[in-house]
């Protein structure tokens, strides 16, 4: 059974793209820079669920702190940033699909996970890699926990289940550009805002 709670009948994930000039600074103001937009995509997101929010706080492992209720999960990668707010525990993970080395794919999921998603494939790898993400963040846990996600099932081209701690998560997947975008759904509708 999916993982329920009573939520908000409809989320919105959004996703920003960097201005152009962000690439052309120094590392260090650029990663600023990413982590301050990221900031705002959860204050947008927020605005457009008529949820008032003042402040984001971390816990002292760097996991977001629910406010009042409202829980809330951010992402960066490149030149992509994006949030999402809820009155449930949520996640979101942006990745640059990318080339990557065979020897991730293992570190990923295990034979018979990707025997589930017909076989290893780099978009594959990302839609897992992604959708962990989101989960182990909905639950306020680092990657740590990595092994402990497993894929349940593969829905279509944009939703699969991922197993946690014996509950089940459903994912839902936005492409932009060579971006994948993963968010925790479970029940929730998501309409997704591109900035």
């Amino acid at each position: 059974m999916l993982n329920k709670s009573i939520c908000l009948p409809i989320h919105y994930p959004i996703i920003m793209q960097m201005p152009i000039d962000n690439q052309s600074i120094e590392i260090k103001q650029r990663t600023a820079n990413l982590r301050r937009f990221a900031r705002e995509t959860i204050f947008l997101s927020a605005a457009k669920s008529n949820i008032h929010l003042i402040y984001l706080i971390k816990n002292m492992h760097g996991a977001p702190i629910p406010i009042k209720g409202v829980y809330w999960s951010l992402s960066h990668s490149h030149q992509m940033v994006c949030g999402i707010v809820s009155n449930s525990k949520v996640g979101i993970d942006i990745e640059l699909i990318r080339p990557i080395s065979l020897s991730l794919y293992n570190k990923i999921g295990n034979p018979e996970e990707w025997k589930i998603c017909g076989g290893q494939s780099k978009l594959m790898f990302y839609r897992i890699w992604t959708s962990k993400e989101a989960v182990l963040k909905a639950e306020g846990v680092g990657i740590i926990d990595l092994d402990k996600c497993f894929v349940d099932s593969i829905i279509d081209d944009t939703h699969l289940i991922i197993q946690y701690k014996s509950l089940l998560w459903r994912i839902q997947h936005y492409y932009i550009d060579d971006y994948i975008c993963s968010v925790v759904q479970n029940e929730r509708d998501l309409h997704w805002m591109i900035l």
